[in-house]
């Protein structure tokens, strides 16, 4: 099981506040049944997802310590290289291709393959994990016309190599070869 993710809320002066849809004790004033009006305590309701928290402080760390920037660059290259080698191979690729406005995902198709068939092949044949579907958004995937299939999303992270890189371009490659035997 995947453990619950952590999201963080920036809240400056201006921001006019509206008060959460759901309320809960909080360890800042348990005997009250609401929220205290106190910040930040009346933005937490319910118990803290500690561990995530510590998973989140850990993962800043991780990304202060190695350069984002350097990081950034690196997966704005990879996306380059592979966004003009699906464009060769007549994939179709969904958002900006400019690596400049692109963050480490790409999501795309590659005719003939269904998304689901495509990331089953790179899985059990190069084992490469892909995300392939709808990515829990329907609505955005009707709008792009890659209902009901979706697209097959990669990403790139913090462990990804040039070798990776290299072998998932060599994996696409083989598999668009595949099509014309």
């Amino acid at each position: 099981a995947v453990p619950p993710g952590v999201g963080v809320l920036c809240v400056g002066e201006a921001v006019e506040f509206q008060r959460p849809w759901r309320e809960g004790g909080t360890g800042a004033d348990s005997l009250s049944p609401g929220q205290p009006d106190l910040w930040p305590y009346i933005l937490e309701a319910g118990t803290p997802n500690l561990s995530g928290l510590a998973s989140l402080e850990s993962a800043l760390a991780l990304l202060q310590a190695s350069s984002l920037q350097k990081h950034l660059q690196q997966h704005q290259q990879w996306r380059e290289e592979v966004v003009h080698l699906l464009s060769e191979l007549g994939g179709t690729v969904f958002g900006s291709t400019n690596p400049e406005d692109s963050i480490g995902t790409i999501s795309f198709t590659l005719p003939p393959w269904s998304p689901h068939i495509l990331s089953t092949i790179l899985d059990t044949s190069f084992s490469i994990a892909v995300r392939a579907g709808l990515h829990c958004a329907p609505e955005a995937h009707q709008w792009l016309g890659t209902a009901p299939d979706g697209t097959v999303r990669i990403s790139f992270g913090h462990t990804t190599t040039q070798d990776k890189i290299d072998a998932l371009k060599s994996a696409l490659v083989t598999i668009a070869q595949s099509q014309k035997t």
